[in-house]
């Protein structure tokens, strides 16, 4: 896996300007998502109005998840790859799957070897932290971490396996079903990869985010320290620039994962091209072998049938002489 080029994924994007209008709706959006819940919780809304606050919060939710799917297109559309149009069906069945995927991540294994091994893992947490709550023992404390360890574990590995699952729906034509266990199946033996090439993402990720918040929040806070004091301006210019930082961090984990999907295509497409072609290097001679003896037995029983028919014709002929003589 060329992991340079997945770091670099992670910023090419910004020649993008198409792109311009996904950064305005997340900055408006994580706005209106994280300050007026806020507000509704502070009490500065009426209860008369809240009802349409509440609407209005779930429709932003609604926007942002649907904003989320147009920019998986909009990276499947720029690496090449053929994109499903978007409709309203499209849109129902992705929510159906991200509630299945989460169901195969969190509850019930894709793979029988761990799914008993999960299950018990998934029960055996909450009894053990009842149990601790009563019973002081370090046995059960450390049974309980062990126990979270190996959940997590688990969890993180089947994140990876399903990581595809909505790139994979919006690529091909797939039911949900089918969408999940292509992205089990592409991701088969390469975990460890897919991982490795996440953690590099997330890396170059966190030192795009440190740069813009300590670039736009110094500019702000040096513009803010006319109005208000050292220490508020200070806050308000590290909280708007973090949160203004996470817009640039979204997309470009979306170019990243692109990018990872694309190599890991690349490698399952090769590797079925090699095996085709060790299968013809291979196969192709035993076939040819095959009906060479094929051939070869048919050639015999058709020599013997020859012999049998010729046989056939003499012996009718002398019959016919040895009839003629004693008339």
């Amino acid at each position: 896996m060329d992991y340079d080029c997945i770091i670099s994924a992670t910023y090419n994007w910004f020649s993008l300007e198409k792109l311009a209008w996904f950064l305005v709706f997340f900055w408006l959006s994580f706005f209106a998502l994280v300050f007026v819940p806020v507000a509704v919780g502070i009490g500065w809304y009426s209860q008369e109005v809240l009802w349409i606050v509440n609407g209005l919060i779930g429709i932003m939710y609604i926007a942002l998840i649907l904003a989320l799917i147009v920019l998986t297109c909009h990276t499947l559309g720029h690496n090449s790859f053929s994109v499903e149009k978007l409709s309203l069906g499209k849109f129902i069945d992705t929510i159906f799957l991200i509630i299945l995927e989460l169901w195969y991540i969190l509850v019930w294994n894709i793979h029988k070897a761990y799914r008993v091994t999960q299950l018990l893992l998934l029960f055996g947490i909450p009894l053990l932290y009842v149990y601790s709550l009563s019973v002081q023992s370090m046995f059960i404390s450390a049974a309980l971490i062990f126990f979270l360890i190996c959940y997590v574990a688990i969890v993180i590995y089947n994140s990876i396996r399903l990581l595809f699952s909505v790139t994979v729906f919006y690529n091909h034509n797939f039911t949900i079903k089918k969408t999940i266990k292509e992205s089990w199946h592409l991701t088969h033996k390469k975990f460890w990869k897919i991982l490795i090439g996440l953690i590099f993402a997330l890396a170059a990720l966190f030192v795009l985010f440190i740069v813009i918040s300590i670039i736009l929040g110094a500019i702000l806070h040096i513009i803010l320290l006319n109005y208000f004091t050292n220490p508020i301006a200070y806050k308000i210019a590290v909280n708007f620039a973090q949160i203004f930082a996470l817009a640039p961090v979204v997309v470009g984990y979306y170019f990243a994962v692109i990018e990872i999907y694309s190599q890991i295509r690349k490698e399952a497409h090769s590797s079925r091209r090699i095996k085709r072609i060790l299968a013809k290097r291979v196969v192709a001679p035993k076939i040819k072998a095959k009906k060479k003896v094929v051939k070869k037995k048919v050639k015999k029983k058709l020599k013997k049938k020859a012999k049998k028919v010729s046989k056939r014709k003499t012996k009718t002929k002398v019959k016919k002489k040895t009839t003629k003589k004693r008339k």
